[in-house]
């Protein structure tokens, strides 16, 4: 409502007025006080920007380091596969003879 009584024609072409358009229209401690908060406000704003940007270069990094742990895991697991073709085919022609062995149990 108050932000409606005061509005100037710079802020006619706004629907929400700015918060320093509202201070300047107010006189004494009410214009302090808005100024004095607009100022934390862009303060936190910085801050919450600063963040981000430290955590997405946290994120990359520790994206990073799961990527090269994964492909170090997938190197292992390559390398000694419990699938991978180490046995080796006898020669068929080789003849092997089998031995019948004939054991009776005395009882």
């Amino acid at each position: 409502m108050i932000a409606a009584e005061m509005r100037t024609p710079t802020m006619e072409d706004n629907k929400t007025p700015r918060l320093v358009f509202l201070a300047l229209q107010l006189e004494g401690q009410e214009r302090t006080y808005l100024l004095r908060l607009r100022k934390v406000l862009n303060l936190l704003v910085e801050r919450t920007h600063e963040m981000n940007k430290q955590n997405a270069l946290l994120i990359e990094s520790a994206l990073a380091h799961v990527g090269g742990a994964m492909n170090a895991i997938k190197k292992d697991i390559n390398k000694d596969s419990t699938y991978q073709n180490k046995g080796k085919k006898k020669d068929s022609s080789e003849k092997l003879s089998g031995r019948f062995m004939s054991k009776e149990v005395k009882g």
